[in-house]
């Protein structure tokens, strides 16, 4: 179980800096990204839903990790 654990781990780790990345190109792209204030596309949207999914599965693998439960 802890070496399946272990590789969902790593896969849930990559996904996540994968879609930071992402997120991070999505907004260094966007006009006015240094202010405030920007327009959210559904683009953008979906990208930062997407970062979010893969927090909340990488903090769900580490409590299972660490016995946490689901």
């Amino acid at each position: 179980m802890s070496h399946d654990l272990d590789a969902k781990m790593f896969a849930a780790r990559r996904l996540l800096g994968s879609a930071r990345d992402c997120l991070d190109a999505a907004l260094a792209a966007m006009p006015g990204a240094g202010q405030d204030a920007v327009m959210v596309t559904p683009g953008l949207l979906s990208l930062l839903l997407h970062a979010v999914e893969a927090r909340r599965e990488v903090d769900r693998l580490e409590a299972l990790r660490i016995g946490g439960g689901a």
